[in-house]
């Protein structure tokens, strides 16, 4: 069940919604405004660290992850 990220076409706003299925994404509302027009925006990475407990980290390939 994963939490995306979500910016309304018209406001601009942004907002969470934890997504059960696919189905969820279909009738998505701004709750700023109330458009229907939503666009998933990309989210920040959450590195979880034993030892340094959680962090954020950059994503992509500058963050060393993958060489």
């Amino acid at each position: 069940m994963p939490i995306y990220e979500y910016r309304c076409d018209q406001c601009s706003g942004e907002f969470e919604v934890l997504v059960w299925s696919a189905r969820d994404e279909t009738n998505l509302k701004c709750p700023k405004c109330g458009h229907t027009g939503v666009r998933r925006v990309l989210s920040a990475c959450v590195n979880r660290n034993r030892s340094a407990g959680l962090s954020s980290a950059p994503c992509g390939p500058s963050s060393g992850a993958f060489s």
